[in-house]
């Protein structure tokens, strides 16, 4: 479960709790200062971007959409740092259940493991691939750094984007880590189901008050198990959904931007001086180009055709 990022930069577990028993209370708390204020740092000179580029939609949706991530790793730092005592109580007693789990217990808890595991595995790994495809853009792309991120200072030298491209890239990577916790909380939500699923079959194959005693218990148990899962995820879900939803949303505007209004924001509304070849063609210039392209293709394909629908050139864009 990613655990070098999630216990060391998102502090949900792995050794960090002894660590944190070994050194004292600072170690947990100045690591966890320090995994927040790494995304923060990236996260203000986005919003500037998003502030100073506001006239230009793709890199503002883009900036935006950065933002977005950046926030969210930050809020499940904060969120599983509150949270740990619980994440760590619940998964304790996860992994002691698997360990003392017999034949039947195991074969339930693998088929709900059967089920998600390969999404979790697709989940993890694209995440990954992801990030290095983040950290990787400015040697394929003609950027300095992978974000549009404004800084209040000069970035003509070497070492300064040296210092920045490795803080975004570290950045990225914490992002990564922070979406595979989203399958952390599903693990823990599948697993409770398969307890209920054992505890069903228990009920089923009670024979006396004293195994009816015991279900009863156990179901009690679970219900606190399931608590603790509710409370210790539910603001990890809703830091993953809000933010998702407004990346969402913003990363769309361009999509519902027409190419009139692209060059109208370009041109009309922008502090800066355009090159109007570079601008975005109108969409009726573009409707010209496909129908044109349709029309070429057309006459090739069926240059052998005699039977061929015969096309009239003037109304696709050809002069006679």
């Amino acid at each position: 479960m990613s655990i070098f990022f999630d216990g060391s930069t998102l502090l949900v577990w792995s050794g960090s709790m002894y660590k944190e028993r070994a050194y004292g209370p600072s170690y947990g708390h100045t690591l966890c200062f320090l995994s927040f204020l790494s995304p923060i740092l990236l996260l203000l000179p986005l919003l500037n971007s998003v502030y100073q580029d506001w006239d230009d939609p793709l890199v503002m949706s883009n900036s935006i959409c950065l933002s977005c991530a950046v926030t969210q790793v930050a809020m499940k730092i904060v969120v599983c740092r509150i949270q740990r005592h619980h994440f760590q109580a619940i998964i304790l007693e996860m992994i002691t259940f698997l360990k003392d789990a017999n034949g039947l217990e195991r074969k339930v808890v693998q088929y709900y493991v059967n089920k998600h595991v390969i999404l979790h595995l697709v989940l993890s790994v694209g995440c990954l691939l992801t990030a290095l495809n983040f950290v990787c853009g400015p040697f394929l792309l003609s950027t300095s750094l992978p974000t549009d991120a404004k800084y209040p200072f000069s970035m003509n030298s070497s070492f300064v984007r040296c210092v920045l491209y490795s803080h975004q890239s570290f950045v990225a990577f914490q992002v990564s880590s922070g979406m595979t916790i989203d399958c952390l909380c599903a693990s823990l939500l599948w697993y409770t189901a398969a307890r209920f699923k054992l505890l069903a079959k228990n009920f089923q194959d009670v024979k006396n008050k004293h195994d009816f005693f015991q279900c009863v218990r156990q179901h009690q148990h679970l219900l606190k198990y399931a608590n603790n899962v509710r409370s210790a995820t539910q603001f990890l879900i809703f830091s993953t959904v809000i933010t998702g939803t407004i990346g969402i949303v913003f990363a769309s505007v361009p999509l519902f931007t027409s190419f009139y209004e692209l060059r109208c924001q370009n041109y009309h509304w922008s502090r800066r001086t355009f090159d109007l070849e570079k601008l975005p063609p109108t969409s009726a210039s573009m409707v010209l180009h496909i129908n044109g392209a349709f029309y070429v293709t057309h006459q090739q394909v069926n240059c052998l055709n005699k039977n061929a629908n015969k096309l009239d050139p003037l109304l696709y864009g050809y002069d006679m």
